[in-house]
C-alpha cells in the first residue's frame, strides 16, 4: 500500500461514495434534520439519513451544475483554476432592506446558517486524521474562525450579540420551539443541516467539504449584500468584519486544497473524480445560499403589498426571461423586448396583462396565465409554489399575506426506535472497537456498544472507588487539589543512579502504551457537541484542551505525531492508527486497547456523560504532574530516550494555567451551574458522578497494568517456567 492510500483522507472511490441503502432517495424534513444534529448526542441513529440528506443534494448539484463543472489539468493551477471557474452564478438582483422590520426578519431568517458555520471543520482532526498535516491546515481555519484559543470572537457569538442589538430573541437552538419558528424558512434549516451533516463525515465527505469551504470564504452571500446596502451601521460592521475575517483564510485554505490533489498525484482518474466532488461541493454552497437569499426575499415582498410583491418578482426575473418567448406579442412589443427594457417596465407589463388574452375580468382564477405556468404549461418550473400563488392573488385581486412555513412537528423521537441497533456490549473485542470507533463514519452501529461499554465502566468506577470528597464545595475542592499537587511535586527526586527498569523494558512500555497515546484527547474530541447546548461554556473549556493535544492547528506540535517520532526513532514501525492492521498488530497486548476504547466510548457523548467526562478529564491531567511524569523523563533520558512527550504533559499540565488549571475550573462552573438551577443535594449528586468519572481511569487501565508486567517477565524468562494468562475481556 502506498504512503497516499494509508494517508486518513484518501478519498473513497466515487461509486462508493454515493452507494448505500437508498442513498441519495430522502424525504427527510430539514428541520427534524437540524434538530436531530443539533442533539446529535442522542440522535446517532439519525446518522444514515444524515448521509443519504448530503448525497441527495450533492447529486442534485452535480446535475444542475453540470455545464459549469471544469475538467482538471494540473494541482500547481488550482489556485488559478479556483479564481477563474469558480466564481459560481450571480445572484439575482435583491431589494434592498428598507427598514429595521426588513433587517430584523432577515437576520432570524439566516439564525441557523450564521450561529452553525463553520461547524463542518469542526470534527476533522479526530483520532484517525489529527496527525496529518492536512488536518492541521483544516484545524487552524476553523480556530481563525471560530476564534478558539484567540482574541477574536467566534462568529456565531458576534451574530447573536448582533441580534440582541435589534431586539431579536429566539428560542434555544437545542430546543423544539426553534425548529419551529414560523419566520425561519425551511430553505435556512435545509443550509444549516447541510453544513451540520458534513461535520458527521469529514473524511467520507473531504472533497465537498474543501470546495464548500471555499465558497463560504470566497462569495458573498445575499443577506450580506442586502445588509450592505441597508444603513444600519452595527450590521455593516458585522458582516464586513465576517466578510473580511472569511477572506483571511483563501489562502490558506487553497494551499489545503492543492495539497490534497497533490496526494492524488500519479492517478489522473481520481483527481478528476475529487475535482469534480470539490465543484459539486462548492455549487452546493452557492445554490443553497441562493435559495435561501431568494426564499428570504419573497416572503419579506409577501409581507408589502401583492402588486409591490410581483413587481419586486418580475424585475428579479426578467434578466434570465430574455431570448425565451419568439414572437410572442404583448401590448403592442414582442415579449423578449418587455424583459429587455432597463430598468424593466413592471408597471406598464401588469398593465399590459390585464389588458391581454391572457387575463379572464369574469374569473380571473382561470386565466391563461396561470395555465402557462402549470404542469402542462410552456413555463412549467419557471416560478415556484409560492410565486404562482402570488401572481394568482394578484389577479384575483386578494391578499396573500406571509408566506405559510411548511410545518411538521420534528419526528426525531419517533425515528430512533426504527432506526435503533440491536449490537450490545461485549459482541466485539476491544480491538475490534478500537478500529470501528477510530473509523466511526462507517461504522455507526457500533455507537450503542460505546455507549454500553461508557456507563458500565463509570458504574463499576462509582461502586469500587471512594469519591474525590465525601461532600463537595468550592473551598474543599481547590484545598484538596492543592494538596494533591504538593504531594505529588515533594515526591519527586532527581535521579541520582541507574534506574531499575531496563532500556529494553522502556522500548516495551512504549510501544503498549501506542494505542493510548496515538489517540490522545479523543476523550474529548466530541466536545463541540455542547456549542449547540446548555453546558456552551464548559464545552469551550474542554476544547481548549483538546485542541492543545492535538496541536492547535500546527503539525509539530500535535501529542499523537509526537509520540509516533518517539516510536520511529526507536525502529518501532506501527501500521496507520485508522488501519485494521493497527488494531490486529500481534505485538500489542490485548489490554492495550482497554483505555483508548473507554476514551473513546465516553468521548461520543460528551452531554449525557458530562460529569464523568469532567471527572476522567481531570484524572488524565493530573495524572502528567509530579513525581512520576518527572521521574520517568529523567529515566528515558538516561537510557537515550527522547522524553519530549513525557516534558510535554508536565508542562502544558500545570495548575497554574495549564490543563490540570483548565480541568478544575471546568468542574467548578459546571457544579455552579447545577447548584444555580436546583439544589445543594443535586449538586452532591453530580459531584459523585464526577467522582465516579475521576475514579475511572484506574478502573479502565487495572487489567493492563498486569497485563504489561506479565507480558513483559513472560518475554524475559523460559517459556516452560512461564505462561501468560489471558486478560482480555
Amino acid at each position: 500500500m502506498t504512503e497516499s492510500t494509508e494517508h486518513p483522507f484518501y478519498p473513497l472511490p466515487h461509486d462508493k461514495w454515493l452507494a448505500g441503502d437508498k442513498a441519495g432517495e430522502s424525504d427527510i424534513n430539514s428541520r427534524d434534520l437540524f434538530h436531530a444534529l443539533i442533539t446529535i448526542g442522542s440522535h446517532y441513529d439519525w446518522l444514515p439519513d444524515s448521509k443519504r440528506f448530503l448525497v441527495k443534494h450533492l447529486r442534485r448539484v452535480e446535475k444542475q451544475y453540470e455545464s459549469s463543472l471544469t475538467p482538471f489539468k494540473e494541482a500547481d493551477s488550482f489556485a488559478d483554476s479556483a479564481a477563474g471557474h469558480f466564481h459560481g452564478t450571480d445572484l439575482a438582483e435583491l431589494t434592498p432592506l428598507s427598514n429595521v422590520a426588513g433587517f430584523r426578519l432577515a437576520l432570524i431568517q439566516a439564525a441557523p446558517v450564521m450561529l452553525t458555520e463553520p461547524c463542518w471543520l469542526k470534527s476533522i482532526s479526530q483520532v484517525a486524521s489529527c496527525q496529518s498535516e492536512l488536518a492541521a491546515g483544516l484545524t487552524s481555519i476553523y480556530l481563525s474562525l471560530n476564534g478558539l484559543g484567540t482574541a477574536e470572537q467566534p462568529l456565531a457569538k458576534l451574530y447573536q450579540s448582533l441580534m440582541m442589538n435589534q431586539s431579536v430573541t429566539l428560542p434555544a437552538l437545542y430546543s423544539l420551539s426553534f425548529v419551529q419558528t414560523p419566520e425561519i424558512l425551511d430553505e435556512a434549516f435545509q443550509l444549516a443541516s447541510l453544513q451540520l451533516a458534513f461535520s458527521q463525515f469529514p473524511r467520507t465527505f473531504l472533497p465537498e467539504i474543501l470546495g464548500f469551504s471555499l465558497a463560504y470564504c470566497q462569495r458573498m452571500t445575499g443577506i450580506e449584500k442586502q445588509v450592505i446596502a441597508y444603513s444600519d451601521a452595527l450590521g455593516k460592521h458585522y458582516f464586513s468584519y465576517r466578510r473580511n475575517r472569511l477572506r483571511m483564510q483563501l489562502s490558506p485554505l487553497l494551499k489545503c486544497i492543492s495539497d490534497y490533489l497533490g496526494l492524488l498525484t500519479g492517478q489522473d482518474e481520481l483527481q478528476m473524480q475529487v475535482w469534480r466532488r470539490m465543484q459539486c461541493g462548492y455549487f452546493l454552497s452557492i445554490d443553497s445560499a441562493d435559495k435561501l437569499s431568494e426564499a428570504g426575499q419573497f416572503q419579506s415582498l409577501a409581507n408589502s403589498s401583492v402588486p409591490d410583491a410581483l413587481k419586486a418578482l418580475l424585475s428579479r426575473k426578467a434578466k434570465a426571461a430574455q431570448g425565451h418567448h419568439g414572437r410572442i406579442q404583448l401590448g403592442g412589443k414582442p415579449l423578449d423586448q418587455w424583459f429587455a427594457e432597463s430598468p424593466f417596465d413592471a408597471d406598464g407589463f401588469l398593465n399590459a396583462v390585464k389588458a391581454s388574452r391572457y387575463f379572464n375580468a369574469q374569473d380571473p382564477g382561470s386565466s391563461e396565465l396561470l395555465k402557462l405556468f402549470s404542469f402542462e404549461g410552456p413555463m412549467f418550473g419557471v416560478m415556484t409554489a409560492d410565486e404562482t400563488a402570488l401572481l394568482k392573488a394578484w389577479l384575483m385581486d386578494e391578499p396573500l399575506g406571509v408566506v405559510p412555513v411548511k410545518q411538521a412537528l420534528p419526528r426525531v423521537e419517533s425515528r430512533k426506535a426504527g432506526n435503533q441497533t440491536s449490537l450490545v456490549a461485549g459482541s466485539l473485542t476491544h480491538r475490534e472497537l478500537f478500529y470501528q470507533l477510530v473509523n466511526i463514519e462507517h461504522y455507526p452501529d457500533s455507537l450503542s456498544i460505546a455507549k454500553q461499554h461508557a456507563r458500565q465502566l463509570v458504574n463499576s468506577a462509582g461502586r469500587w472507588h471512594k469519591p474525590i470528597l465525601n461532600t463537595y464545595s468550592h473551598t474543599a475542592f481547590e484545598s484538596w487539589f492543592e494538596a494533591f499537587y504538593q504531594q505529588e511535586m515533594s515526591g519527586y527526586r532527581p535521579l541520582a543512579e541507574p534506574p531499575r527498569l531496563s532500556r529494553e523494558a522502556y522500548v516495551f512500555g512504549i510501544e503498549q502504551f501506542a494505542p493510548a497515546i496515538l489517540t490522545d484527547g479523543c476523550w474529548l474530541q466530541q466536545c463541540g457537541q455542547l456549542d449547540f447546548l446548555p453546558f456552551k461554556s464548559i464545552g469551550e473549556k474542554l476544547q481548549i484542551i483538546f485542541y492543545d493535544e492535538i496541536g492547535a492547528g500546527i503539525r509539530q506540535q500535535n501529542h499523537p505525531y509526537i509520540y509516533d517520532r518517539l516510536l520511529k526513532s526507536l525502529d518501532i514501525r506501527l501500521p496507520p492508527v485508522q488501519s485494521k492492521a493497527f488494531s490486529e498488530y500481534p505485538g500489542f497486548i490485548d489490554t492495550a486497547f482497554d483505555l483508548p476504547v473507554f476514551m473513546m466510548s465516553l468521548g461520543f457523548y460528551p452531554a449525557e456523560f458530562l460529569p464523568e467526562l469532567l471527572g476522567l478529564n481531570l484524572a488524565i491531567e493530573l495524572s502528567g504532574l509530579g513525581k512520576t511524569y518527572l521521574r520517568l523523563a529523567d529515566e528515558l533520558q538516561f537510557w537515550g530516550i527522547d522524553p519530549a512527550i513525557v516534558k510535554l504533559h508536565v508542562t502544558i499540565d500545570n495548575t497554574c494555567t495549564g490543563h490540570a488549571a483548565i480541568a478544575k475550573e471546568a468542574i467548578q462552573s459546571y457544579l455552579d451551574d447545577i447548584v444555580a438551577g436546583s439544589d445543594a443535594q443535586t449538586q452532591q449528586n453530580h459531584w459523585l458522578r464526577i467522582s465516579a468519572g475521576y475514579a475511572s481511569l484506574n478502573t479502565a487501565t487495572r487489567w493492563f497494568k498486569w497485563a504489561l508486567v506479565i507480558r513483559y517477565l513472560s518475554m524475559k524468562l523460559p517459556l516452560q517456567h512461564f505462561s501468560t494468562p489471558s486478560l482480555s475481556r
